[in-house]
């Protein structure tokens, strides 16, 4: 039970504790500490580009970074950065590790070269 600092019980919308909520929660992902203590930690890859070719050749093109060692973190975080949100093209992967991503990649791909749009959830 959160108080505020008059002593009262604060309810949700008190931005005191929203606050308080979102430090806990700033507090509690640490993606360092986690895989170091061998939690698996999600990571969000975002990919915008012009056309499907594209796509295809950039999912296999990350692909090929996470199957080489690169850190699995830092592609995801790259991609990010990267990201086009007008792009007419795009693609959001959660992978859990850098196989996990590679896999998922190689799917997306695959999925872009067949004709046609083809969402999927894999």
């Amino acid at each position: 039970m959160l108080r505020s600092a008059a002593g009262d019980v604060a309810s949700k919308s008190d931005p005191a504790r929203a606050s308080n909520d979102f430090e806990a929660l700033l507090h509690r992902f640490d993606p360092k500490r986690d895989e170091a203590r061998g939690d698996r930690v999600a990571e969000l890859v975002l990919i915008g580009v012009d056309d499907k070719g594209s796509m295809a050749a950039h999912c296999r093109r990350v692909a090929d970074q996470s199957a080489d060692g690169e850190d699995f973190s830092h592609i995801a975080r790259a991609t990010r950065a990267g990201f086009d949100a007008a792009a007419p093209v795009r693609l959001a992967v959660v992978a859990n590790d850098a196989a996990d991503l590679s896999a998922k990649l190689g799917h997306a791909a695959d999925g872009f070269d067949d004709s046609g749009p083809q969402p999927f959830a894999g």
